[in-house]
């Protein structure tokens, strides 16, 4: 991560299903003496983290307890962008939207996003936001590569580009098929 970052690579993605949370842990321990300022660094929740109900999804509760345990892991006081991993379709996205904008507002994230979620809920949780006051997502993270590019050319990138929301893709080489 240092060669990177020493070539100019700022941006770290995670998650915190990735390695049972270990990966969470490692960057952590290899961002610790890198100026905080000068990276960004994002991770995501949904997945199960823990047994039960209240262990995955998007509830309040499980994003409010995700986040806390990633920022531990990482050791920091903040994330530069925190992903909703997949639309939870058991959590209403009214509940999402209020839930990312109090984390917004508490100071735990700078900006919230969204990750392969259908073109359809990212609307509903822009409109509901900007309708009532509350910060919309402000990055969608969706496959994109040489055999998955219909969705995001021609659904998702117009209503980014419309709504000025970011595209930072994932799997640009299908999984290593490409």
């Amino acid at each position: 991560m240092h060669a990177a970052y020493d070539q100019g690579v700022n941006f770290f993605d995670n998650a915190d299903v990735y390695a049972d949370g270990k990966a969470e842990e490692v960057l952590g321990k290899a961002i610790a003496d890198i100026k905080r300022e000068t990276v960004v660094i994002s991770s995501k929740v949904f997945f199960p983290t823990m047994e039960g109900v209240n262990g995955r999804g998007l509830s309040r509760k499980h994003i409010t307890e995700s986040i806390h345990a990633s920022l531990n892991r990482l050791g920091l006081d903040y994330l530069d962008i925190y992903y909703c991993h997949r639309h939870d379709l058991d959590t209403p996205v009214q509940e999402v939207v209020q839930t990312m904008d109090m984390l917004v507002r508490q100071g735990k994230i700078f900006y919230w996003g969204t990750s392969q979620w259908d073109t359809f809920y990212l609307m509903r949780a822009i409109t509901f936001a900007k309708q009532n006051g509350l910060i919309p997502p402000m990055v969608e993270q969706p496959k994109y590569n040489l055999m998955n590019r219909g969705r995001v050319e021609n659904d998702l990138a117009p209503v980014c580009r419309k709504y000025g929301i970011g595209l930072t893709t994932f799997s640009p080489l299908n999984s290593g098929i490409l």
